[in-house]
């Protein structure tokens, strides 16, 4: 949710509003460090590697599609973060696992599914863009991009 509202906010704005998101939040009781967390979105929103990342592009876009790969099965998801530009589209996903992987291969099967099923929905809405993936991982701020072969593979060990 800071990931989804802050980008928006201006910078000077943004940790006082994050403090008040986090305790005004139904779920604030299961969250055991508060200041952690907003460090953690703070320390991603303030990294210049990843500024592209928050100044363009919508946050939690909803999408859903057949999917011809998993036999027209039906997906539904929510894009974290959907850039778009005149010819390419980047569909970026925050995971916070504490174990990141330190290359692409490595990235867990069912994440790299779920991103192959959001570039295939993605292909049908935007059939004349380039269509890329990309996970950002909240606890390293790692950014691993996923290759449409690792995709493809994805999807062809299901059907």
């Amino acid at each position: 949710l800071l990931l989804e509202l802050l980008p928006d906010v201006p910078a000077e704005n943004r940790a006082a509003l994050g403090k008040s998101i986090i305790h005004n939040h139904a779920d604030a009781g299961f969250v055991s460090d508060h200041a952690a967390l907003l460090a953690e979105a703070m320390t991603l929103l303030n990294k210049p590697d990843l500024a592209w990342v928050f100044d363009t592009g919508m946050a939690e876009v909803p999408i859903s599609a057949s999917i011809a790969e998993l036999g027209g099965q039906s997906i539904t998801g929510i894009i974290d973060r959907l850039i778009l530009s005149n010819d390419t589209i980047i569909a970026i996903d925050y995971k916070s696992n504490h174990l990141t992987p330190s290359n692409p291969a490595d990235t867990p099967l069912g994440l790299v599914r779920q991103m192959a099923a959001y570039r295939d929905a993605l292909v049908q809405i935007y059939p004349t863009h380039r269509i890329k993936t990309a996970i950002l991982w909240t606890k390293t701020g790692a950014f691993t991009e996923l290759d449409d072969e690792m995709l493809d593979n994805a999807l062809a060990q299901l059907s």
